[in-house]
Parts: structure tokens; C-alpha cells; sequence
């Protein structure tokens, strides 16, 4: 039964999210944490990226995070620039979609909040040559900053 609800539930976000700012996707936290959410947006055909393992508090925690997560080839220079080019091209990894999930962007929004509004500047533009380009679309799936602190 939960599983009939979820899907409608990420579909909707996909489709036509009423809370999206260009490629940044507010997700409710229950839905967020929710164990079957990264799950669910594989099965739409996205390629599901999840920072969740790790407390990322500032920009290198970060950028080690996406790393990981992205699977960025070695040469990742681990600077702003270098995850724009990164998120720009997922030419390693053909998909229907890229969707970077944050679950836990708290530490970094509270103590480091100009470094992540860098990141998800770097985001938006990463989206925004990606469909500039015709490529598949990049959505950067979190909790908002004043969901993050209740």
C-alpha cells in the first residue's frame, strides 16, 4: 500500500514540482528519509546520486561528499569549478536523469550557509548547460534550509 502512495509521491516531484527553484527540488523530510525514496527515482530511469553517509559541514566535506556519491573520475579537481564541469557531463553514466539527493544538509546550511549557497548555484548552472546542451535533466533533491532546522 505505502509503495502505491511513494511513487505518485516522486513522480509528482519529477513531473512538475511546485517547489522547484530551476533544479533544486524541496522534498518534505519524511518523504526524504524515506528508506524506498533513491530507490523509487532509479526506477523512473534516473541516475540516483545520495550524500548521506557523511556529515558535511563545509565546502571540502562537500565536494568529498559528491565525489563519492557522483563517482567523479579521478582527475576531480575539487574546487567549485571543477563539480560545475563535473555535474555539466555525465558522459560516463547514461541515464534518463541525474538526481543528487542531500539528506542531511544541515550542518553545512547552519555553519558554512555561504558555502552551501555556492553549491547550489553551481547546481543551477550545472542544470542549466545541461539543458542549454539537450541533455538529460540534473535535480538536486534536499530539504530547504528552514525544513533543515525544525
Amino acid at each position: 500500500m505505502r509503495k502505491k502512495r511513494l511513487r505518485p509521491q516522486i513522480s509528482n516531484l519529477i513531473a512538475a514540482p511546485s517547489n522547484r527553484d530551476n533544479a533544486i527540488v524541496e522534498v518534505p523530510p519524511a518523504l526524504l528519509a524515506h528508506p524506498r525514496f533513491a530507490d523509487e527515482l532509479a526506477q523512473t530511469g534516473f541516475h540516483v546520486m545520495l550524500v548521506d553517509r557523511a556529515v558535511v559541514f563545509d565546502k571540502t566535506t562537500l565536494l568529498h561528499a559528491l565525489y563519492q556519491a557522483c563517482q567523479f573520475p579521478a582527475y576531480f579537481g575539487f574546487n567549485w569549478d571543477a563539480l560545475l564541469d563535473s555535474l555539466s557531463d555525465f558522459g560516463w553514466h547514461a541515464a534518463k536523469g541525474y538526481a543528487l539527493i542531500v539528506r542531511q544538509p544541515h550542518a553545512i546550511q547552519t555553519r558554512n550557509p555561504d558555502d552551501w549557497a555556492t553549491f547550489l548555484d553551481v547546481v543551477r548552472d550545472a542544470a542549466q548547460r545541461r539543458a542549454d546542451a539537450g541533455l538529460p535533466p540534473l535535480y538536486l533533491y534536499t530539504r530547504s534550509a528552514v525544513q533543515a532546522t525544525l
